[in-house]
């Protein structure tokens, strides 16, 4: 906003005043006609009229919203109940900003959005979840939730839910109007995940000081498992061929625990060493663990590690189920994409360098990554050449969403596209 100039302002003295010894020059006030009255025909305003005062903004209105998911929403963190990190969208070669909405929340809130019903869901470090227009970004609803923490929601059921520190809530998504909320769980830092087959069953799942399984309608309690210690891992949805069933995958500081899905029995416990993340694709769970990518079958058996020599891998892997084989990318510390097939065959590497804040997150045609000198950028998925590189103030987070990118940087969520 320009800032406008500053006059100085000055008054006018009147009286007689020194002039170098000549006679003084009276400075007396000069006589002025007192204003004529108006009259009726020169529209004079009566003296009981009220102040001239501009009408209210009116809010705004938007047109119909889908009720339902589309194919190219971004539901939840990983955007699927196996979490893979893949959004069947895409960004033109040369993006441009469509709209910023200011969060008021500290720079470095860094929790994507989920995107669904026509809008772009936000829970923010200042306790507000935010519901943005994605045509206009302009404010739909907000309202205050408990907890200290930020998460990416879960959208399903025509409803968004937040999990924090103080528990779980539940928002109408068209009206932000409160549901329910389930508060015998504590989540500080992991996103819950909704399950859907339609006509047959809806679970809402969260992890926290335990695993919790919820009716998405009522906030009912279904089955919990106790954890021995916080969640390391968003609930991740997969199948236990040994056992004929489909299962949870979560894991701690030091274990991927593998609960059943329908009644919370375990499964079983596989040692991992400091795991970050936990994929499911067809009969493969893959787990960022002790600095590598393992690959394992559903039944528990290790079919595979990638694991670069030196050093290891920091952070972000996701996989994708949409080619054959199946396919998964990662970034190591040593400032190198790979990209790999399933059994740990490397098709690629790139040299990106700098230290990754969020991703890899697979379009259809790109990867998308965020750095910590604040560049976001997207890098072919079958050469590693970098298709284009944007430049923001702060290190953001990001999802992919009706071939658009929504940002978050800086206190700011921005629409790209």
């Amino acid at each position: 906003m320009a800032i406008p100039s500053i006059t100085d302002l000055k008054d006018t003295v009147y009286g007689a005043i020194n002039n170098d010894d000549n006679p003084p020059i009276s400075t007396a006030a000069p006589t002025t006609a007192a204003p004529s009255t108006p009259t009726a025909t020169t529209g004079a305003p009566s003296s009981t009229a009220p102040p001239n005062t501009a009408s209210p903004t009116p809010a705004p209105t938007f047109p119909p919203k889908p009720t339902d998911l589309l194919p190219y929403d971004y539901v939840m963190a990983g955007n699927s109940a196996a979490h893979t990190n893949q959004s069947a969208n895409d960004l033109p070669p040369t993006p441009s900003l469509l709209w910023s909405y200011d969060l008021s929340s500290s720079p470095n809130n860094l929790a994507e959005p989920a995107v669904g019903y026509g809008n772009a869901y936000i829970y923010a470090d200042n306790g507000i979840l935010s519901c943005i227009d994605i045509e206009s970004g302009l404010l739909v609803w907000e309202q205050d939730v408990p907890g200290t923490h930020y998460h990416t929601p879960a959208l399903g059921n025509g409803t968004v839910y937040v999990s924090t520190s103080e528990g779980v809530f539940s928002f109408n998504a068209a009206t932000g109007t409160p549901q329910w909320s389930y508060e015998s769980i504590s989540c500080p830092s992991i996103d819950p995940m909704f399950w859907s087959l339609p006509s047959v069953e809806q679970v809402l799942y969260c992890a926290g000081d335990k695993v919790a399984a919820l009716d998405p309608s009522t906030g009912t309690l279904l089955w919990s498992y106790v954890l021995p210690g916080e969640a390391r891992s968003s609930p991740s949805m997969g199948y236990d061929s040994s056992a004929g069933t489909s299962v949870i995958l979560v894991a701690t500081s030091s274990h991927l625990h593998v609960i059943d899905k329908d009644d919370g029995s375990p499964i079983k416990t596989i040692a991992v060493s400091s795991p970050t993340n936990v994929m499911s694709v067809f009969d493969i769970w893959y787990v960022n663990s002790g600095g590598g990518i393992v690959e394992f079958f559903n039944s528990g058996s290790i079919n595979a590690i990638a694991q670069p020599s030196n050093p290891s891998i920091t952070s972000g892997a996701s996989a994708t189920a949409t080619d054959t084989p199946m396919e998964y990318y990662y970034y190591s510390a040593d400032g190198h994409l790979y990209y790999m097939l399933v059994g740990a065959s490397q098709v690629w590497k790139e040299y990106i360098g700098d230290d990754l804040v969020n991703g890899p997150l697979i379009g259809m045609n790109n990867v998308y990554l965020s750095f910590s000198d604040g560049t976001a950028r997207s890098y072919s998925r079958f050469t590693g050449d970098l298709s284009w590189s944007m430049q923001l103030v702060h290190p953001a987070d990001f999802c992919l969403a009706h071939d658009r990118l929504f940002v978050v940087s800086g206190g700011l969520l921005t629409c790209y596209g």
